[in-house]
């Protein structure tokens, strides 16, 4: 379920964490905590600064890619962990499907300790 509400960074990053690290978040909840009426590419890089200072990123990275519709979601991740670092071997498997070995070993580097839990994860965000 995505997140619909929060009244300061603070509080959405909170959100974040409590979810896992990682969560959809409403444009909408973006657009309310900058302050504005409409979103636009403006107000999505402000959104994306202030995400940042709080320590969040977001896929897509891109900010020119980011939904300029209210209803529209976008993923949110707690920068710095282990969620970022699956999302960084995702995108480094899209971007290079052409050995499944390569794609099994990246993978493999980042899921150490608990590899069948992170791997179920990257399913389940791949597949939203």
């Amino acid at each position: 379920m995505p997140i619909e509400s929060a009244d300061t960074w603070e509080e959405l990053k909170e959100t974040v964490e409590e979810q896992g690290h990682t969560g959809l978040v409403l444009m909408s909840v973006l657009r309310d905590l900058v302050g504005v009426g409409r979103l636009g590419k403006h107000v999505n890089s402000q959104a994306s600064a202030e995400l940042a200072k709080v320590g969040l990123g977001h896929f897509p990275l891109l900010v020119e890619d980011w939904p300029v519709n209210q209803w529209a979601k976008i993923r949110l991740f707690v920068r710095g962990g282990r969620i970022e670092r699956a999302y960084a071997a995702m995108t480094r498997i899209a971007e290079d499907a052409a050995s499944e070995r390569k794609d099994d070993a990246i993978i493999a580097s980042i899921a150490k300790d608990d590899s069948a839990q992170i791997v179920e994860r990257i399913r389940a965000l791949v597949c939203e």
